[in-house]
C-alpha cells in the first residue's frame, strides 16, 4: 500500500499510521518544513519530494492508495486550491481514499484573514487575501464552498466530520506563544479552529 503526504510539516499522521504502508512519499514546496518533518519521521521507504503537488503530479505515473491533504489548503486562494484537489484527483489510485483536513465552519460564513507574528488576524477581502504570500494567509471555509470545490476536480466527498482541537490547554499554548501580538486569552480561546 502506498500513502502520498502533502502539507506535512509535522508528521503525526505518519507517525500514526506509517507503519500500515509498504511506500511513504512526502511532498511539500518548503524544504524546510519537509527537512524537519524528515527530521521528525523514519520509515524505510519515506521518500521526501520539495515540489508543488500539482508539478509533482504531472512528472509521475504513480497513483496512490491514499493521500494525505493536511493543513495546506486553508493557505491557498480558491484558485491555488483548484489544481491542488485536481492532482489530488490524478494520483489517487483506482479504489484511493483523499483524507483532507483544513480549517472550516460548520454554519454562516468563511473567513479570511492575513496572519504574522507582529499582527494578529485580520480580516481581509478575496482580493488582498489571493495577492498575499501563503504563509500568511488563513482562511475557513465553509462546508459548502469545500465540498464543492472539491466536487469540482471531480472527487467525491464519502464523509465529513468536524473536530475541534481548540481545548483551554490548546488556547492557553497558543496565548503564550502569540501573546506578543496583544491577543487576549478570550480571543485565542474563541478563534474558529474546526478541522
Amino acid at each position: 500500500r502506498s500513502l502520498l503526504d502533502m502539507g506535512c510539516q509535522h508528521p503525526k499522521l505518519l507517525h500514526q499510521f506509517g507503519a500500515q504502508f509498504d511506500q511513504i512519499i512526502v511532498v511539500g514546496p518548503d524544504a524546510e518544513a519537509l527537512h524537519a518533518a524528515r527530521a521528525n519521521f523514519s520509515h524505510p521507504s519515506a521518500e521526501f519530494v520539495v515540489e508543488d503537488l500539482p508539478v509533482f503530479a504531472r512528472s509521475t505515473s504513480q497513483r496512490f492508495d491514499v493521500i494525505f491533504l493536511s493543513n495546506m489548503l486553508q493557505h491557498l486562494a480558491t484558485s491555488e486550491a483548484a489544481p491542488v484537489l485536481l492532482a489530488v484527483r490524478d494520483l489517487l489510485g483506482a479504489g484511493g481514499v483523499a483524507i483532507i483536513a483544513t480549517t472550516h465552519v460548520e454554519d454562516g460564513h468563511g473567513s479570511l484573514q492575513l496572519v504574522s507574528r507582529s499582527a494578529p488576524g485580520n480580516s481581509v477581502d478575496a482580493q488582498e487575501f489571493n495577492k498575499s504570500n501563503a504563509g500568511n494567509r488563513l482562511r475557513w471555509w465553509t462546508v459548502a464552498d469545500l465540498t464543492s470545490l472539491i466536487e469540482e476536480a471531480s472527487l467525491v466527498v464519502v464523509d465529513h466530520f468536524g473536530f475541534t482541537y481548540n481545548t483551554a490547554a490548546h488556547s492557553a499554548e497558543a496565548w503564550m506563544r502569540d501573546r506578543p501580538l496583544g491577543r487576549t486569552f478570550r480571543e485565542v480561546l474563541h478563534e474558529p479552529v474546526s478541522q
